[in-house]
């Protein structure tokens, strides 16, 4: 940190939720110093949770060396979730007065939920009679 003179270290984590994500609230971990900076820019404190992986591990470099940790975290599904990055990037352009365009992601969000959803209506076609012989004790040509 000395060699670069950083001031503060940021680390973004995307949190799995299981279901349908509505809304992509962004969640802090920060010092005290950061605290009204971030629900000003609409972050909402988290109150308890886990941080791993490299990021807990920056976290703590970022802790024992003494600069400003910054932990920004959003809901996500197993897949990209444009959505949750673009709540961060709201987030980030109000700290540090930013002016990042988040319609692409919103976008690119809309269109994965459609593919998804044509998927899913597609394999419950096949799916659905299939299981619906099988329950009543036939088989069928598509288990073969």
């Amino acid at each position: 940190s000395d060699g670069i003179k950083a001031k503060e270290i940021l680390v973004i984590q995307g949190i799995h939720k299981p279901g349908i994500i509505q809304e992509y609230p962004v969640y802090y971990v920060s010092d005290e110093q950061n605290l009204e900076r971030l629900e000003q820019a609409g972050a909402k404190k988290l109150g308890r949770g886990i941080i791993s992986g490299p990021e807990a591990t920056i976290l703590n470099e970022t802790l024992m060396n003494r600069l400003k940790p910054l932990v920004l975290i959003s809901p996500v599904y197993e897949m990209p979730t444009p959505e949750a990055a673009a709540s961060v990037i709201e987030v980030l352009n109000k700290i540090y007065a930013l002016s990042v365009d988040t319609t692409p992601l919103i976008e690119e969000g809309e269109q994965l939920k459609a593919k998804m959803l044509a998927l899913s209506k597609e394999a419950q076609k096949i799916q659905g009679p299939n299981i619906d012989t099988l329950n009543q004790g036939g088989s069928s040509d598509f288990y073969q």
